[in-house]
């Protein structure tokens, strides 16, 4: 009786009151029957799915395992009730972010339901998105997109194509198809999405707000046909719905301006722009630390979260590059180099690019010879991640070539770039661009240093390579090198004169 008034009260949304009910049943069932019967399990099971429902996962989680301890030594691991606490325990270790935990879990729910219940039970495609859901956590793009697939034709089988539970997986699928670059797949359910969650939680719900956030991302210029919303009218109207919710959701809301903030960049709207940037900025660093905790990032949602943060930096710093505020550009690639860092690791290629660009930005200064020295440390740091024949490296050896030759250290430059087109003959071919590319700043180089006729040589080789490709003799890269070789002669003339 205390059980079935409690499942009453909770489909009256009264989770305390019932909460009550069902620790008076257990605690008669403690009594009466002892820890090992059937009634046991089923008010622990009862218990965890309540206690995850108030987000309690700790208490969640201690019950459910003493409910699966019951059930597996009383029904054995393939019966219904079994499967049920399985699949309760996937998402509560879901929700603690421990994935390698929760997969197996699922995947045992998701067994028992297809043997017992068969294909096209609503729990065989409830468990099939919690595990959709594990695979797009570990961005395995593929799975999750097979797995949210299955999930939405089973659920618009059992509930109909307008019903909640179908917009949330085409949401799923929607995130997971803009991960894997496809913006056409991605928009159409994203905006079928939007469509049913507006009809069913209205204009103002915050779920309408993810939708309208993400849809926003896939429509970029090109609108789909079947709709006529605008991404800038998505993102302000998911901020409007954002900012209702008293602070609880500051982070999407930075999301929103950072994206914003690259609309009106695109639209050579630097006033606004810049004002996007720096609201998105000030919202992560009042919400996030430049130093977050192995506790923080073991969160896979706070991950996202410190990721996002990380992109907004680089962003911003590219923006003030533009803008001429160096000082400021170069603060914010540090401080995404920090975070890069404590999220990423210390080896993350990204941190090298956002090394480049600093030194890039301090060349433009005229600090030359810090840009060198950082630049130089890229290159150590890129050929012990990468080895010394990658076209990372070449490229950086390019780089590090312009700044010596700018300080004239021509056999030094030289040096370099003869590495670089070493690198760039045995990784894209002999005749590349690349390479006709990297002969022709040999032979700048060369030229700088009065050595014309080895300069005139050098283009001689890029030329032929220009010409081998099917350049023609009114291509720009073409033209480029004879006005080079033209300079040259006229100056030995100068000087033979």
């Amino acid at each position: 009786v205390l059980v079935l008034e409690a499942n009453a009260l909770i489909k009256l949304s009264k989770q305390r009151e019932a909460m009550s009910k069902l620790v008076q049943a257990l605690d008669t069932y403690k009594k009466s029957v002892g820890m090992t019967h059937l009634g046991t399990g089923e008010v622990f099971q009862l218990l965890s799915e309540l206690h995850l429902e108030m987000e309690e996962n700790e208490e969640a989680l201690i019950c459910a395992q003493q409910a699966l301890d019951i059930r597996k030594s009383l029904l054995g691991k393939h019966d219904d009730a079994t499967g049920d606490t399985y699949f309760i325990l996937g998402k509560i270790f879901f929700d603690r972010a421990d994935l390698a935990t929760a997969a197996p879990c699922l995947q045992a729910a998701l067994e028992t339901f297809k043997h017992r219940r068969g294909p096209n039970h609503i729990s065989v495609a409830d468990s099939m998105y919690c595990i959709g859901c594990v695979h797009e956590c570990r961005k395995e793009w593929n799975e999750a997109i097979a797995c949210f697939q299955e999930t939405l034709t089973v659920r618009q089988k059992v509930h109909g194509r307008d019903h909640l539970l179908v917009a949330d997986v085409l949401f799923r699928l929607g995130t997971s198809h803009k991960k894997r670059g496809e913006a056409d797949l991605s928009s159409d359910c994203l905006a079928e999405c939007l469509r049913i969650r507006t009809i069913a939680k209205g204009e103002d719900d915050i779920s309408v707000a993810d939708a309208l956030f993400e849809l926003a991302g896939t429509l970029g210029g090109n609108l789909p046909v079947s709709t006529n919303l605008d991404p800038t009218q998505c993102y302000i109207d998911a901020i409007r719905i954002y900012r209702q919710s008293q602070g609880e959701h500051r982070i999407k809301i930075a999301k929103c301006l950072a994206s914003l903030a690259k609309i009106m960049e695109s639209k050579k709207n630097v006033e606004k722009a810049s004002s996007c940037f720096k609201q998105a900025v000030g919202i992560f660093e009042a919400k996030l630390s430049l130093a977050p905790t192995h506790g923080e990032l073991m969160d896979y949602r706070i991950a996202l979260d410190y990721e996002a943060y990380i992109g907004v930096l680089l962003d911003y710093a590219a923006f003030l590059e533009i803008t001429g505020d160096d000082s400021s550009a170069i603060e914010n690639y540090h401080h995404a180099v920090g975070l890069l860092q404590s999220v990423r690791g210390e080896h993350d290629g990204e941190i090298d690019n956002a090394l480049s660009k600093v030194a890039g930005v301090l060349d433009r200064q005229n600090r030359s010879e810090e840009a060198l020295q950082l630049l130089q440390t890229v290159k150590e740091r890129r050929i012990s991640a990468l080895g010394d024949n990658n076209p990372v490296v070449a490229t950086t050896l390019y780089e590090i070539s312009k700044l010596l030759d700018k300080k004239q250290d021509y056999e030094s430059a030289i040096e370099s770039l003869e590495d670089c087109l070493r690198i760039r003959r045995a990784t894209i071919g002999r005749f590349s661009e690349s390479v006709a590319f990297t002969l022709l700043q040999i032979g700048v180089v060369q030229a700088h240093n009065a050595k014309f006729e080895e300069a005139i040589s050098t283009w001689d080789d890029a030329l032929t390579i220009y010409k081998r490709a099917g350049f023609h003799d009114e291509d720009v890269a073409v033209l480029n090198v004879l006005e080079y070789q033209e300079n040259a002669r006229r100056m030995l003339e100068t000087l033979e004169s």
